[in-house]
């Protein structure tokens, strides 16, 4: 195992258990154990809990705006049509993105308590994120990025209702189509 695998094993099993348990759940021993590694490996590559979730924090970062990105250029026909396909790849409808939702908000968390740290990285990432979305909102400028962080302000309080079991899939779809018409109509 290469290097860069280590790297990309330690991380993947930081955010399994981020998902899984929340940040209590890490500790460098649970990472250890869940990447079937030794600790003092663990610790090569995060010489502490926060070095190690920071790292975390920059993988999911673009890892997730690869994402966005993609279905964003998968859209295509209406002026609706990439916010639509926004709003479907953000809510969390399978196990796989109800983790991935978990993991962004354990990381959000840890980025509200260090604002000069992990949420220089979070803001970063949101930045970039209303960025791309912005770009295919029919819009002036500041109008754009004040529309892209509403979409995704709403996309991701759906995504928290679906995860907490307060609102199906089909109720957050419907809840963001109501969204699109009245958009739409403006």
């Amino acid at each position: 195992m290469d290097d860069l695998d280590r790297r990309t094993t330690i991380i993947e099993a930081a955010e399994r258990l981020l998902s899984r348990g929340g940040v209590e759940a890490v500790s460098m021993r649970n990472v250890a154990v869940e990447a079937g590694v030794s600790l003092r490996l663990v610790q090569y590559y995060g010489k502490s809990k926060n070095e190690l979730l920071t790292t975390v924090l920059q993988a999911m970062s673009e890892r997730s705006v690869q994402h966005w990105q993609q279905a964003l250029d998968s859209a295509s026909g209406t002026r609706d049509a990439p916010l639509r396909a926004f709003f479907d790849a953000a809510l969390p409808h399978d196990e796989q993105s109800r983790a991935f939702h978990r993991l962004g908000v354990s990381l959000e968390q840890l980025s509200a308590s260090d604002p000069d740290g992990m949420g220089a990285i979070y803001r970063g990432h949101l930045e970039r994120l209303a960025s791309s979305l912005a770009s295919q909102i029919d819009e002036p400028d500041p109008a754009a990025i004040a529309h892209a962080y509403e979409v995704m302000a709403l996309s991701h309080g759906l995504g928290s209702l679906i995860s907490t079991n307060a609102i199906t899939v089909q109720q957050a779809r419907a809840i963001a189509s109501d969204y699109m018409d009245r958009y739409l109509a403006t």
